[in-house]
């Protein structure tokens, strides 16, 4: 994930995009737009809005965080944003300084597979396979869900401070 940067004229891109972080001279003239974009890509709809000179130092430290993140980093920031009703450039600052406090359950879309998760990466526990076959995965990650309160995403199980 990126940030963009690019001037608007009446609501028109005028001029080139320019990635973040920046220097100020590279910046252009007049109103701004900054985006949000996933591997050269508009992805995160509604993540473009209007903005000023007096955020670009602000928007050049998200731009560093952003480009730091690892891959499952990166992975866990996309379910927070699934879970936004409306996203906007604030509401990533916010989320990204939730990020360390974030949990994500890859696979765990819902009770059964947040059981089966729980299970084998958290508490190392292999069943046997006579016994996993009777051992109720759902009522077990009912009741992860219950203890550990979280959202399922389309990615997994995603547990983060509000």
């Amino acid at each position: 994930m990126e940030l963009y940067i690019f001037g608007t004229d009446e609501d028109e891109i005028s001029g080139e995009w320019v990635r973040l972080p920046a220097i100020e001279v590279k910046i252009p003239a007049g109103p701004l737009t900054v985006c949000l974009l996933d591997n050269g890509g508009y992805r995160f709809e509604g993540i473009a809005e209007k903005t000023d000179r007096s955020r670009l130092p602000a928007l050049n430290r998200m731009a560093l965080i952003l480009r730091s993140l690892s891959e499952d980093e990166q992975t866990t920031l996309e379910a927070m944003l699934e879970c936004e009703s409306s996203i906007s450039i604030r509401m990533v600052e916010r989320l990204l300084s939730l990020l360390p406090q974030a949990t994500l359950f890859v696979g765990a879309t819902d009770d059964e597979a947040l059981g089966r998760y729980h299970m084998e990466h958290k508490l190392h526990i292999v069943l046997p396979r006579q016994i996993a076959a009777h051992f109720d995965y759902q009522g077990y990650g009912a009741a992860v869900r219950e203890r550990n309160p979280g959202i399922f995403t389309s990615t997994g199980f995603l547990m983060y401070g509000l």
